[in-house]
């Protein structure tokens, strides 16, 4: 029985709204997977799902087989990869106190959360319903999703392939949105799993929702579209997988539409590079300069994997390619 509705001289049970801790000003609407997640997080039985820091399987028994809710959390200075053996038909997936990481979850789910992750990449396959982002720094998602809903994020940069506009509530500060950027080899496949098509294009749409005081007015302080100069694809290391019959072929190229400046931004930086290679390679320089200059490159290069995480994901992704 809720506070609302009991009467005088009895005692008065806890709102749910209020023991939950979700729900933050009387009236608000919280998605119906947020309500999931924290009844399987705290009522189920203990068991119900696996940390996943590295490999292998973890969730819930469900009639059928199907359903769940798997758990990545703690990841720090790692990197962590589920696939479609990983995560059982119509499961869902809570992603929670990561750092410095970088997160693959590449199979269709039914709901997603990333909660309390910093100077993390998460690159979400495909959601039938809905992704839930909140109290993030600094992270980058690439997601394929029906809805997103982000809440107390700062700094943050979603590259969407969405059906609605992405929804931004609460103290939300410097976060971009951008087109999807990236593919791998199941994405059509997941994406037909989850029901979503990659002619949808909201992702330049965002609503914002509840910004705090002194924030400014618009959706300017709280989420911005990110410059087409800044745009740039990422690339999912993992290939090789074969199709299974009757299915969508590998998936070879980014489904979703790029709009045309961020493709003449990318063009130009293609033909930059290009152009930087013809003129060393025009250079006239003798054997002995070039030897410099290449060793010079490589060290930048060295330098720069060693400064940008790089070298650890190589070591990481290693190990995951040899089932360590």
């Amino acid at each position: 029985q809720s506070a609302a509705t009991a009467g005088e001289g009895e005692s008065r049970a806890p709102l749910f709204s209020v023991f939950t801790g979700l729900f933050t000003f009387p009236g608000q609407m919280v998605p119906a997977g947020a309500v999931r997640d924290w009844v399987v997080a705290h009522c189920a039985a203990p068991g119900i799902a696996g940390s996943g820091s590295g490999h292998g399987k973890s969730w819930p028994a469900a009639p059928g087989g199907t359903g769940g809710l798997v758990l990545i959390e703690n990841v720090h200075k790692g990197t962590a990869v589920r696939r479609d053996g990983d995560v059982p038909p119509g499961a869902s997936v809570r992603i929670s106190g990561c750092h410095d990481a970088v997160i693959y979850l590449l199979a269709p789910v039914q709901y997603a959360s990333i909660i309390g992750c910093s100077d993390c990449v998460v690159v979400v396959g495909a959601v039938t319903r809905a992704l839930r982002v909140e109290q993030c720094e600094r992270l980058t998602c690439i997601a394929a999703t029906k809805r997103l809903q982000v809440r107390s994020c700062h700094e943050g940069t979603f590259y969407l392939g969405i059906t609605r506009p992405p929804i931004f509530i609460g103290d939300n500060r410097r976060n971009r949105v951008a087109p999807y950027n990236t593919f791998y080899e199941q994405l059509e496949r997941h994406l037909q799993v989850a029901g979503l098509s990659p002619q949808c294009a909201a992702w330049d749409q965002p609503v914002v929702i509840g910004a705090p005081a002194g924030a400014g007015a618009g959706a300017g302080s709280a989420v911005e579209v990110l410059p087409a100069e800044k745009f740039s694809p990422f690339i999912v290391p993992f290939r090789g997988a074969t199709p299974l019959p009757g299915t969508s072929p590998v998936t070879q190229a980014n489904p979703f539409a790029v709009p045309p400046a961020y493709v003449h931004a990318l063009d130009h930086k293609v033909r930059s590079v290009a152009s930087l290679r013809a003129a060393l390679r025009d250079a006239g320089l003798d054997e002995g300069s070039k030897r410099d200059l290449q060793a010079t490159i490589q060290a930048y290069f060295k330098e720069w994997l060693l400064t940008s995480g790089s070298m650890r994901q190589i070591y990481d992704l290693a190990r995951i390619e040899r089932g360590e």
